[in-house]
């Protein structure tokens, strides 16, 4: 075996000299920019410090470490709650007690880091760092080994977390992440995670099709209607010959062929304004559209992350003799709640009943009340319960769920969730009154049934 060279205890260097040394060659950037943008982190220093055979690469990693444990400031331990700390952040090497040390001057306190929301993907540490990596070079091995070993940087993780079609790993992407971050992992519930059952397409994804058909349907027609004018013409002429060219070289003749040229340029170009117009308009919906599922999406997520396997969310509900459907129902413990999930842009308001949008500079009245919207779905699942004999009180509650849209409300009459205080208020409903578990389970049982049902019918259709 190949020993590293002891050359790096004779090189000298400054502190900007060692940042513009560069990483290996896998990553051969400087260790600076590396540093900066959390490419590189204290583990991988010191082992660079300790086993790189560049000696240049081994006295940089020595300079900075030494300059980054300059300036660590003892942080005041945190009292243990359901969380896991990086191994990192729980190993730190402390100076014996009994060392002689001058009193060093007083360093500036730095800046306290803001507190950070315990991350829960549902998932064990050990189970994501089992998780098998989804993409070349290193597809199929675990991905505690690559990371443990420095294959895997903060990039390609983010990477899986945004781009991996399956679901695990992308939430071992997300735990391993959240470590190597300093940020705290909420291990799993002993109730295991929260089920999500689908009950079709969403109002939004149904009527993002019909409108793609609406628009596939006009430009077919456009289309066809093109070619049936050309070809009669063209049959006409070899049929009945090109008119005699004494009449068309005649004053009158030339006048009423740039007439009915004309006229032809001007429909031509009526007809292309309004397909552009009407493409434009259904591109303007479906980019709507589009935003409402995101939106219903994230708080979705959000729900999965908060809560445990005691609740079970419903998503696009719709019940018997109902046109639209419900966005979310929520049950467990903490009771039934119907969720109007909405993403929209600009700036609204909320007073009592009433919803309000600004447009220029006065505020009107909203066509579709999401706060109506929700209660009357609310009372819409309630009377579906009853049927059945359960008698259960379904709460209402609008997910304002696009977090740059602008929201104010006044004693609302619904409850109003804003995505940034989801979670927050799902922990509040985690530990609020304890619901019947046997009317849990029936409810839970008659949703899932519902939403089967409405499957199988999709699934024929």
């Amino acid at each position: 075996m190949m020993k590293a060279d002891t050359n790096s205890a004779h090189i000298e260097m400054s502190l900007e000299e060692a940042r513009a040394v560069r990483w290996l060659s896998k990553d051969p950037r400087p260790l600076g920019e590396l540093l900066d943008e959390g490419s590189l982190d204290v583990s991988q220093l010191r082992w660079a410090a300790a086993k790189a055979y560049n000696s240049k690469l081994r006295a940089a990693a020595k300079v900075l470490l030494k300059s980054m444990e300059s300036q660590r400031v003892p942080s005041t331990p945190r009292p243990r709650k359901r969380e896991v700390v990086s191994h990192q952040a729980a190993t730190q090497v402390q100076a014996p007690a009994s060392r002689a040390a001058k009193p060093a001057a007083p360093e500036p306190a730095k800046k306290a880091r803001p507190q950070l929301q315990a991350i829960n993907a549902g998932l064990t540490i050990e189970q994501a760092r089992q998780t098998l990596w989804a993409f070349k070079p290193y597809k199929g091995r675990p991905m505690g080994e690559l990371v443990d070993g420095h294959l895997l940087s903060l990039k390609d993780l983010a990477y899986a977390v945004e781009q991996a079609w399956d679901d695990r790993v992308r939430r071992s992407a997300i735990v391993l992440l959240s470590l190597a971050l300093n940020q705290a992992v909420q291990e799993p519930s002993a109730y295991g995670v929260l089920k999500v059952v689908s009950c079709g397409r969403s109002y939004a994804e149904r009527q993002e099709k019909l409108v793609l058909f609406k628009v596939a349907v006009v430009l077919g027609v456009a289309f066809g209607a093109s070619v049936t004018v050309a070809v009669t013409n063209l049959i006409s002429i070899i049929k009945n010959g090109p008119p005699p060219w004494d009449i068309l070289l005649s004053p009158l003749g030339i006048i009423m062929s740039v007439i009915a040229l004309a006229l032809l340029v001007v429909v031509l170009r009526g007809a292309q304004l309004l397909i552009d117009k009407f493409v434009a308009q259904s591109e303007r919906r479906i980019s709507l559209y589009r935003q409402g599922q995101e939106g219903e999406s994230l708080a979705v997520e959000i729900v999965r992350q908060s809560l445990d396997g005691r609740w079970v969310l419903f998503r696009n509900v719709v019940l018997p003799d109902q046109g639209g459907d419900i966005d979310a129902v929520l049950v467990g413990p903490g009771g039934v709640w119907v969720m109007e999930i909405k993403a929209y842009t600009g700036k609204y308001r909320n007073i009592g009943e009433h919803w309000e949008k600004l447009a220029g500079q006065r505020w009107h009245l909203m066509r579709k009340n999401p706060g109506r919207q929700a209660k009357r779905n609310a009372s819409h699942l309630s009377s579906f319960l009853k049927a059945d004999g359960i008698n259960q009180w379904v709460t209402p509650v609008v997910v304002w769920a696009n977090p740059r849209s602008k929201l104010s409300w006044e004693n609302p009459a619904v409850k109003i969730w804003p995505i940034a205080r989801l979670q927050k208020e799902l922990a509040e409903l985690d530990q609020g009154r304890t619901l019947d578990a046997e009317i849990q389970r029936a409810i839970k049982q008659k949703l899932t049934q519902l939403c089967r049902r409405r499957s199988q019918l999709l699934a024929r259709n």
